[in-house]
């Protein structure tokens, strides 16, 4: 139910080592992704994309410390996509990088109402933030269905306490049930 967006990657690499794309980068072209970056506020729903605008433009800017010379020391930027869908036909939402399942999030359905028993995330794709990526698009999913959000699973309970704009999609009734009161 989300756009294919791009993610920033480290990866090692020869120090001075460039790779062409971002050595053919113009110093102008540069300045328009910084001004892009300081245009996306922190409200604007885009801050994964401006955290990984930003460390493009760092690794574009870095300096060899070895040599001097300009350029990445020891890494380059590697574009991922990153997709989310809902798998009807399994009762979830799934996580996708690069074509490679990453997780999922189960979910149950009754009416109005679609409740999140359980999540999980491949540890070999851990720590990428995928899971809270996942969980956002699938609570806009039910907030665009208006659906009540039952969050059973603990990570989508936290990730709802720690984003309170997700807060009005439980119940008042239910929040206190889920640690959300």
């Amino acid at each position: 139910m989300v756009d294919e967006a791009p993610r920033a990657d480290q990866s090692t690499a020869e120090v001075g080592q460039q790779p062409a794309h971002i050595g053919a980068l113009a110093e102008r072209d540069l300045l328009a992704v910084e001004q892009l970056v300081r245009g996306l506020g922190e409200d604007s729903g885009a801050p994964t994309a401006q955290r990984q605008a930003r460390r493009a433009i760092e690794v574009a800017h870095a300096t060899d410390t070895t040599t001097g010379s300009p350029g990445p020391a020891e890494e380059f930027v590697q574009i991922m996509t990153t997709r989310v869908s809902d798998n009807r036909d399994l009762s979830r939402y799934e996580i996708h990088e690069d074509g490679a399942l990453a997780g999922f999030t189960q979910y149950d359905l009754d009416g109005e109402v679609i409740a999140f028993p359980h999540t999980e995330i491949d540890p070999e794709f851990g720590g990428r933030g995928l899971g809270s990526i996942m969980i956002r698009e699938a609570l806009d999913d039910a907030r665009r269905r208006r659906l009540t959000v039952q969050p059973s699973c603990p990570f989508v309970a936290r990730f709802i306490a720690a984003h309170d704009d997700y807060l009005d999609l439980v119940a008042e009734a239910d929040r206190g049930r889920f640690g959300l009161a």
